[in-house]
């Protein structure tokens, strides 16, 4: 009896395990970090904006040993009350 059992929980065990190491995980959520900032229309323009910034970091392996983690920047004009609450900093 007690040899059936033990073979029912190493069965078991070992399903897991084999079912953890070759299955792939399901796609998780990836944060979406957005910085609202002041900015330029574009190269040479005077004209400030507010400008949405959007990092998402990519579920790529990186090529390098740095440990560093490829991400993807996205920016796009908004509307000024996005940025109301952060000072226009002249350069």
């Amino acid at each position: 009896m007690f040899r059936k059992v033990l073979f029912a929980v190493m069965g078991l065990a070992l399903a897991l395990l084999l079912n953890s190491l070759l299955l792939t995980p399901a796609d998780a959520a990836v944060p979406v970090a957005d910085v609202y900032n002041w900015g330029y229309a574009n190269l040479g323009s005077n004209q400030r904006v507010c400008q949405k910034i959007a990092f998402q970091p990519q579920m790529q392996a990186s090529s390098t040993s740095s440990g560093q983690q490829p991400v993807q920047i996205r920016s796009e004009v908004v509307d000024n009350r996005y940025c109301a609450h952060l000072p226009k900093v002249s350069r």
